[in-house]
């Protein structure tokens, strides 16, 4: 009867212990269902970044390309600036001898109006000499 007593208690201690152990399954596979559903999100959540760097790098390859070729063109840009900026002290330096010459053309100008202006004058004081000649030589030509 102490064994079966023995027995019964041990067997009472089993399924108590089955119990247990059976409701801490419940638990763990509760628990498991609902890590497997945060993986599974994680999963998806790791497979939209993935997609979305994918797009990033690539977005970031297409800004790489477009700087290099605007690198490119402001460099071609920089160079024109120089032959342009270069082509015009030079275009300055021309006009500023330019304006040097016109002054000094102006100024012949000027002295050759003045002399004209003399020559003009000086040619009508002979014009009236010559038509006072003429006329006197008339006159003494009518007397003969």
């Amino acid at each position: 009867k102490s064994e079966l007593r023995d027995i019964k208690s041990e067997l009472q201690d089993i399924k108590s212990e089955l119990r247990v152990i059976k409701s801490e399954l419940r638990v763990i596979k509760s628990e498991l269902r609902v890590i497997k559903s945060e993986l599974r999100d994680i999963k998806s959540e790791l497979q939209d970044i993935k997609s979305e760097l994918r797009v990033i790098k690539s977005e970031l390859r297409d800004i790489k390309s477009e700087l290099r070729d605007m690198k490119s063109e402001l460099r071609v840009i920089k160079s024109e600036l120089r032959d342009i900026k270069s082509e015009l002290r030079d275009i300055k330096s021309e006009l500023r001898d330019i304006k040097s010459e016109l002054r000094v053309i102006k100024s012949e100008l000027q002295d050759i109006k003045s002399e004209l202006r003399d020559i003009k004058s000086e040619l009508r004081d002979i014009k009236s000499e010559l038509r006072d000649i003429k006329s006197e030589l008339r006159d003494i030509k009518s007397e003969l």
